[in-house]
């Protein structure tokens, strides 16, 4: 949508046909749509970087978020009318990559976080310490605090 937006009134402004705005209601159905996208956007992704881990939500966010904007603009905008052979077969190169890409980020982190859940607690006396915000496993070794120890950290 919000390509579709900026192309409406990026004509009506370059040929000065400003009555599109006022003789229709199209255009304000779209910029509608695009506000309620942009707001379900930014909700998703907060909901996703409360829950998981921003070196897996951010990429694949903006993964899907290029795919789905490149190959929105190629229906909508009938671009694949105008590609030639060697233009889709690098474009669909371009989503396995893509894809292959996130899927092999999200299984190495999502494999590391299992092992450190694994080897939690190895060795007595010991254990692994996760950040809540984002469960990076930061292995740190839990020893007695000594009195005193922590002051002026908080």
């Amino acid at each position: 949508f919000a390509k579709a937006t900026s192309e409406l009134v990026e004509n009506s402004i370059a040929t000065g046909n400003i009555d599109a705005f006022t003789t229709s209601f199209l255009p304000y159905i779209f910029i509608v749509c695009m506000v309620i996208t942009v707001v379900t956007q930014i909700r998703c992704l907060n909901t996703g970087l409360a829950k998981f881990d921003a070196l897996i939500v951010v990429p694949v966010y903006q993964s899907f978020w290029n795919v789905f904007g490149i190959t929105g603009g190629l229906v909508f905008f009938q671009e694949y009318q105008y590609m030639t052979a060697t233009d889709g077969v690098l474009y669909t190169l371009g989503l396995c990559i893509t894809f292959k890409g996130v899927a092999m980020l999200v299984n190495e982190r999502s494999n590391s976080l299992q092992n450190a859940v694994l080897h939690e607690g190895d060795s007595l006396g010991s254990a692994k310490c996760y950040d809540s915000v984002d469960h990076r496993n930061m292995d740190e070794t839990v020893d007695t605090i000594e009195e005193g120890e922590l002051d002026g950290l908080v």
